[in-house]
């Protein structure tokens, strides 16, 4: 077994054509809410169409009266526990392939009209090949699609990476997964997050904004793009395309 969570257990297995490793995922139905069931095969739903380089993959999925079984890529460790092994501190060229990647990714899912709604450090797996990271983005329990025009209104999400739009019960779109990214890439960047988890968004950054972001990280592109997609207003949020 390599993980555990609330309903289930992640054991690591071989895939006996291509002698791959694979994740297995076993889900325990019996302890799961109908919400919970159904959040599930949302997840395996959006998987199905989220297929992109920088999105961890599910390669097959069946379930029985006990147990759903998810066969998924097998990813080295989180973003979070790399850079926590790193004492937080990357080179410019390994930040700058994760933004690009990590907003390939982002781009990939909204042209599906699906919206993660939980991008953060935890969220993001890392492989390697060679001296190459790869970023994977997963987790996909609380993501939906929105169609053209359509808004959400659901308050999910983790605290510190929460767009100020869902804290103040408003309505939303893509652009809470471009607020979110931008404090992945604020901690990247500066080895902290933008805030604590008691702190609200709005208050943080309210004031000279721009100031304080520019003057904390030290590469001026970096700094300007972090800035852009951390705009309070999501209509001046940056679109990243």
């Amino acid at each position: 077994m390599i993980g555990q969570g609330t309903f289930a257990k992640v054991y690591s297995a071989t895939n006996l054509k291509t002698e791959a490793l694979v994740a297995v995922k076993v889900i325990r139905r019996e302890s799961m809410s109908e919400a919970d069931y159904e959040e599930q095969r949302n997840e395996i739903q959006l998987l199905k169409v989220a297929r992109h380089p920088n999105v961890v993959s599910l390669f097959e999925f069946f379930e029985d009266r006990k147990h759903i079984y998810l066969v998924m890529e097998m990813c080295s460790t989180t973003l979070l526990d790399f850079l926590t092994s790193h004492d937080f501190k990357v080179g410019i060229e390994v930040r700058q392939k994760l933004i690009v990647e990590m907003i390939g990714a982002l781009l990939a899912l909204h042209s599906k009209g699906i919206i993660h709604r939980d991008i953060k450090l935890e969220n993001i797996m890392l492989n390697f090949k060679g001296d190459e990271i790869i970023p994977k983005l997963t987790d996909f329990g609380l993501s939906r699609i929105l169609q053209v025009g359509e808004v959400a209104t659901e308050k999910v999400g983790s605290k510190v990476y929460l767009a100020p739009e869902i804290v103040e019960g408003r309505t939303y779109t893509k652009a809470v997964d471009t607020w979110s990214l931008g404090v992945v890439f604020f901690a990247l960047s500066t080895g902290r997050l933008p805030f604590k988890k008691e702190d609200s968004p709005i208050a943080a950054f309210n004031g000279s904004r721009k100031g304080q972001v520019m003057s904390i990280v030290a590469d001026e592109k970096e700094g300007r793009l972090i800035n852009e997609m951390l705009m309070l207003d999501p209509a001046k949020r940056i679109e990243l395309d």
